[in-house]
This record gives C-alpha cells, sequence and structure tokens, in this order.
C-alpha cells in the first residue's frame, strides 16, 4: 500500500483487514424540489425515519407490520428465504410548503459479504444469521442533522456548520462514524450517547430494556426534543451498516444497494402505511437475485402454416410453451394460446382499434386478432378452460 507521500506500508504487502463495516449515511429531504427544480417545496424539518429488516421482526414494530411471520421464502424453490433490509425517510405529515402527496424514499441492501459466525441482530437471545448469510443491515442509528458527528454541540439554522470553512469539526468524527456503524457504546461522552443510540425512553436509553446497541427504537424518535421542537418532525439522518467482515490481502466482497421510492398513505395520529414501497422492495431482491432477468411469458411454440384460398391454417406441435417457467417467480404460468396478425412485418399487430391502454392511456399492447362475419366476431384467443386452469400444475414439479 503506497500513502500520498510515496511512502510504502509493509512492504506494499497489503494488510488483512479485520472486524471491519460498511455504512451508508442517508441523509433525505421531503421533498426537496419540485418536478421543474424549483426549491419552494423544500423542507428539512420535518420528516421522519424508520427501518424494515424481515430479519427483526421479532422486535422491530416496523420490520413485523410489513413481515409478520419473518423473512418470506424465495419463490425460485430453492428453499432459501428472501431478506429484505432496507432504511427510509418521508415527509412526517405528506405536506412540504406547497408540495403534497409526497412519496418515501428508500436505500435497499440486495447484497452484503457472508456471516462467518452466528449473528442475534437485535438482542433478543435468538440467532439471525448464521454462518454462510448474507450480512445486509446488522445495525442502523438515526440522528438529527444538527447533531451529526463532528460537531462540537447541538447547531441550529444560525449556528452551523461544523466541517466548513472557519469551523472548527470535532476532532473525533471518524471515530464516532465508525462507533455508530459497529454499534459500539464505550466511552462515549453523555451528548454522544444522547445523539447516537436510543431505546424507546429518550431519558434512560442505554438503561432502557428495550435497548440494543445495534438497531435504534423507531417509536422512541417521537419521544425526543429533537423530534417535539415544532413542528413534529426533525431533519433525518440515519446510517445503515453491515459488519463485522474480513477482508484478506487479494479478496473481494460484494456490495449490492439500489435507492427504491413509494407511494404512502397517511392514517392520521402519525401513522402511515408505505405497502406499495415494500413491493417495490421485493421486486428489486428478486430482480437481483435473477441478474436482472424480468417476468417473461411462456415460451412461443414454432409454428407452420398453410396457405388456403381465403384462408391459412396454422399449425404448432408439442407442449413446451405449456410446460415452460418463469425465470423470476419459479411459476409455470401458460395460461391459453393468442393468435395475432400483422399486414406490415411485425411494425403493427392490428389497426387503432385493437390497441389496448392502460387506465393511465399508456398504451401497453393489441388484441389478439379479431374477425367479424356478420353478427358474430371471433377473437383468436385460446384459453384454458375453468376445469384445466383449476388443475394446471403452476409450481414446482407435481404431477
Amino acid at each position: 500500500m503506497m500513502m500520498p507521500d510515496g511512502t510504502r506500508l509493509n512492504g506494499s504487502a497489503g494488510f488483512d483487514y479485520k472486524g471491519m463495516s460498511m455504512g451508508f449515511y442517508m441523509d433525505a429531504d421531503a421533498a426537496s424540489a419540485d418536478i421543474y427544480g424549483n426549491f419552494g417545496v423544500h423542507t428539512n424539518e420535518d420528516d421522519f425515519m424508520e427501518y424494515v429488516d424481515c430479519a427483526t421482526y421479532r422486535t422491530s414494530p416496523t420490520s413485523a407490520k410489513y413481515f409478520p411471520e419473518g423473512c418470506p421464502p424465495s419463490p425460485d424453490g430453492s428453499g432459501d428465504s428472501l431478506r429484505i433490509s432496507m432504511a427510509l425517510i418521508y415527509d412526517y405529515d405528506g405536506v412540504s410548503n406547497a408540495a403534497t402527496e409526497l412519496g418515501v424514499v428508500a436505500t435497499q441492501l440486495l447484497d452484503s459479504p457472508l456471516a462467518t459466525k452466528q449473528i442475534d441482530l437485535d438482542g433478543d437471545g435468538i440467532i439471525d444469521l448464521y454462518p454462510g448469510d448474507p450480512l445486509k443491515m446488522t445495525d442502523w442509528h438515526w440522528f438529527d442533522w444538527y447533531n451529526r458527528p463532528g460537531v462540537h454541540h447541538r447547531e441550529g439554522n444560525n449556528d452551523c456548520c461544523a466541517g466548513s470553512p472557519s469551523r472548527e469539526q470535532a476532532l473525533n468524527k471518524e471515530e464516532m462514524l465508525y462507533k455508530v456503524m459497529s454499534g459500539d457504546t464505550t466511552n462515549l461522552t453523555p451528548d454522544e450517547a444522547l445523539w447516537f443510540f436510543h431505546a424507546d425512553d429518550p431519558g434512560q436509553d442505554h438503561e432502557h430494556p428495550t435497548f440494543t446497541p445495534h438497531f435504534d427504537s423507531v417509536d422512541g424518535i417521537k419521544e425526543t426534543v429533537f423530534f417535539q421542537d415544532d413542528p413534529d418532525g426533525l431533519d433525518c439522518v440515519h446510517i445503515m451498516s453491515c459488519g463485522p467482515f474480513d477482508v484478506d490481502v487479494g479478496e473481494e466482497v460484494s456490495f449490492s444497494f439500489c435507492i427504491i421510492f413509494g407511494e404512502i398513505k397517511y392514517l392520521g395520529e402519525g401513522e402511515v402505511e408505505y405497502q406499495d414501497l415494500i413491493d417495490n422492495a421485493i421486486f428489486a431482491q428478486l430482480m437481483y437475485n435473477s441478474h436482472y432477468q424480468g417476468f417473461i411469458a411462456p415460451d412461443a411454440p414454432e409454428v407452420s402454416y398453410e396457405a388456403d384460398h381465403g384462408k391459412v391454417t396454422l399449425s404448432w406441435s408439442g407442449d413446451d410453451p405449456e410446460k415452460s417457467k418463469d425465470v423470476l417467480s419459479g411459476y409455470t404460468d401458460f395460461e391459453g394460446y393468442k393468435i395475432y396478425r400483422s399486414a406490415d412485418g411485425g411494425v403493427t399487430w392490428g389497426t387503432p382499434e385493437n390497441k389496448i391502454y392502460d387506465n393511465e392511456n399508456i398504451f401497453v399492447g393489441w388484441r389478439p386478432y379479431t374477425h367479424t362475419v356478420g353478427d358474430e366476431t371471433f377473437i383468436a384467443q385460446f384459453d384454458l378452460s375453468a376445469e384445466a386452469d383449476s388443475s394446471f400444475c403452476v409450481y414446482q414439479d407435481c404431477v
């Protein structure tokens, strides 16, 4: 390893790193700007934050709300579970100056280094991760931006910003960032303990029975002075981290994450519902696991044709379409056959009347070939009968 001054450390042999943690520092303002880039809607003092990890469903109310039975099984039939692990920020009341109908934004961990030992994530005495499992989120801690790591004291709008020109920064900023990432609560000052590690009761955080050094309480946020300063909410920042893991010389570890968005419903009294975000997170994880191969239709059969006067006879053999499996869900999702006709080599598949639009008036496809004789209209769509559909094997190797 070469330092900026040219010094070679350890004879350039490198180092084996032990007990490492990787942190994601998330600071999102809901909202920052409107669709036109105008900042008149920007607010940064009335937001809220949460985390959802299906592996912590026993101790995290927000995780249990969406995953009451823990991580769901992967639909690929592997027997593995589908770990959903993310941290999110949204506007607390859904109004940001003139902006309404705001969404929710999250950072989601898709892949991470693997656990090398058994890990109890939430301190409930039950092993959550075993050697070989992806670590993903092992710590989540929140703080108000005005008392972020690096400040000497709690700042305000007229008293910031540590680290900027002429503003001294705390010497232990890097140390505090690593303590937050790794859940290290040793040798904290009273301010540091108050700012960075939280249980349900802010008055006795570290003595409270719900306290864990790795996951802050979401419910406890509303009990803090940071939240209760008018207006309700705070300038949210949180660190979602992963560790510990080792990296030896020449070794590589994988980290993959995504930024996802979703709709949020405000139910009143500070209660929200963001199932849309959860659905997007599940789909994002499925897409990652399948190497970004999305849902696919059943295989099309090989078709032959025979032209005759006023008609064309189409033929195909075999049942490959009926046995083809969707790579993402693992389902054999055959439902029937449709026939389309094009008069321009496949540029279009019908007249404008044959176009299909969704409820937002977006063109999504074509109707199968339609032919009208007298008062009768024939549509070239041949679905499974109700009886055949009810007995059709859709998952795994059923017989």
